[in-house]
């Protein structure tokens, strides 16, 4: 991945773009997202199995989701007991997402500072991000953190880079903070853990300072978004297909 970029530049990003992410092979690099090398690397199932400790998840959002490989990994495990949003604000990879997905997953375009303005409060059981706060600049990190908040119920997963010392930031080559800190101090219990080499073997940087953050509201909102439960009674009469049947391997 290229150093650090603005919002601009995800935004703007041409699908013709020679670098990839991921799957040096694939059509474009949005679509290298889909890529086996993406889909099965050691740090999506982390996130899958952090999942549980939010169990029973009845919606999971996952912001700067691009084409869709963390909810596609999921889905597999959570088959139609969950509903799936994601939202980036790149409009190809959330072309590319609609066209694996279906209808059973739904994706937007929006920034991760606008999620409060496209989500209803308490909506969520979960949020997830995934290398996204990383490009979130100090003057944004705490507002952004206040709208996520607004949206869940029960928690939060960061996938994102940690460093011990600052709260709204520091530079080394993408913006690392103490997300344990700033979300001890919105009322949430957090367990962090490395991911080290285990986890993400391809990037010593992501082996140095990433970590994945499992956030837990200290009394999560139990209240039921009406809207929700009648998709979730709509999605568990319906056959989910597999979404990556173009999944490029």
């Amino acid at each position: 991945m290229k150093g650090i970029q603005g919002k601009e530049y995800w935004i703007n990003r041409p699908l013709n773009d020679p670098e990839h992410d991921w799957g040096e092979d694939s059509p474009n690099w949005a679509e290298g997202y889909l890529s086996w090398e993406s889909v099965i690397h050691p740090h999506r199932k982390l996130i899958v199995d952090s999942l549980r400790v939010f169990e029973p998840l009845r919606s999971i959002l996952e912001v700067g989701c691009n084409a869709g490989p963390n909810l596609y990994r999921i889905s597999q495990k959570y088959t139609s007991s969950s509903l799936y949003f994601g939202c980036d604000v790149n409009e190809d990879v959330i072309r590319i997402a609609r066209e694996n997905f279906g209808a059973y997953v739904t994706f937007n375009v929006s920034s991760a500072l606008d999620v409060p303005k496209l989500y209803k409060e308490n909506s969520m059981d979960v949020l997830l991000t995934d290398a996204v706060l990383i490009y979130v600049n100090p003057t944004e990190i705490e507002e952004t953190l206040r709208g996520f908040d607004k949206v869940v119920r029960k928690g939060m997963i960061f996938v994102e880079r940690y460093d011990y010392k600052s709260e709204l930031g520091v530079f080394n080559n993408s913006w690392n903070r103490n997300y344990e800190r700033l979300l001890t101090k919105m009322g949430y219990e957090v367990v962090k853990q490395k991911l080290g080499k285990k986890f993400w073997p391809t990037s010593k940087n992501w082996a140095k300072y990433g970590y994945i953050f499992i956030a837990r509201k200290k009394a999560p909102v139990e209240n039921e978004d009406s809207h929700l439960v009648e998709h979730l009674k709509l999605s568990r009469e319906t056959f989910i297909p597999n979404p990556f049947a173009r999944v490029h391997v």
